[in-house]
């Protein structure tokens, strides 16, 4: 594993044109050392130590079958980093009082200088934006929002866990989409990767089926079928069993991102299913429509995207 007789200046590059490019002594660890590993990806510098999950952004562009000729492109981390930190600024001065030096500041510096009542307003904002990506690919953007939250809301919130924090962003404000399937997966995959580099000991991890999603985010219909309606309750639904049924369904939904049983997993996705087959049916489609929509999964499909169903929280808030 090692050679502790050989001082370590012995260890030392001796060129390409040997088959072994190291000297003898270097031994396995010693080979190891001569490179970072991390699971961090919070700064673009890479001044933290450590395997880059950035590293399946170039998996996604370089290695995945016909990506580039999809139009799927990696972006650099500086440059997503400064997009995410612009859009935050401009959606925390929206209808603020605070002055935007101090936002500005708060959101590039991460200083802390404002007073209770505007850390109260400040909190509020960051718990409730809605962000998603409508072409999320590998994930790098939403990745970019959840590290910008995340170190805005640590300042305040110093008290709370680095992993509670990480949850509640990706349960609570982050959404994506993307026709590929492999997209869709790698997001998910760094996700989980953001949220287990702070955990002391292995926990289950989030279920983000319901918000990394496959789907076409350009169209909510198929074969002509309008499919924007299904979380509406119906104009005619005099006793509100419609309302109930969409109720079940957003509490499913939201019920799916906890349980880490597989049982109980797929008896909620189930029930998601059921429900969804009750709105279409209330919906009055014709039976020739509705067994159209049976063969195809509603849940992953390249064909369409239930923007108002699937994000029910998004599109339905009061404001």
């Amino acid at each position: 594993f090692s050679n502790e007789k050989s001082p370590d200046k012995e260890r030392k590059y001796q060129g390409a044109i040997q088959d072994y490019p190291f000297t003898e002594c270097c031994g396995l660890l010693d080979f190891f050392e001569r490179y970072n590993f991390t699971i961090d990806e919070t700064d673009p510098s890479d001044m933290e130590i450590g395997v880059d999950p950035e590293m399946l952004g170039k998996i996604f562009e370089n290695l995945l079958e016909d990506n580039k000729d999809k139009g799927a492109f990696y972006t650099p981390k500086e440059i997503v980093q400064y997009m995410c930190r612009e859009s935050l600024i401009a959606y925390l001065l929206t209808d603020s009082t605070i002055e935007e030096e101090k936002i500005r500041d708060f959101v590039i510096s991460h200083s802390d200088n404002f007073m209770e009542s505007e850390k109260s307003e400040l909190i509020q904002k960051l718990k409730s934006v809605k962000i998603c990506d409508p072409a999320v690919g590998s994930g790098a953007f939403p990745m970019g929002m959840l590290n910008e939250l995340y170190a805005c809301r640590h300042v305040i919130e110093e008290d709370t866990s680095p992993v509670d924090i990480k949850k509640e962003i990706v349960k609570e404000n982050i959404y994506g989409v993307d026709i590929e399937k492999g997209a869709v997966d790698i997001a998910r995959l760094r996700f989980w990767l953001a949220i287990i580099v702070d955990e002391t000991e292995p926990i289950p991890l989030p279920n983000l089926d319901y918000k990394i999603m496959q789907g076409n985010s350009l169209l909510e219909s198929y074969e002509g079928i309008d499919l924007s309606n299904l979380s509406k309750s119906l104009e005619n639904d005099l006793f509100g069993g419609s309302e109930q049924t969409i109720k079940k369904l957003v509490d499913a939904i939201n019920g799916y991102f906890v349980p880490s049983d597989k049982l109980a997993k797929d008896k909620i996705r189930k029930q998601i299913e059921e429900y969804i087959y009750i709105l279409l049916r209330e919906r009055n489609l014709q039976d020739a429509e509705y067994e159209k929509l049976k063969k195809i999964d509603l849940h992953e499909n390249n064909k369409f995207f239930l923007w108002h169903t699937w994000f029910y929280d998004v599109f339905n808030r009061p404001n």
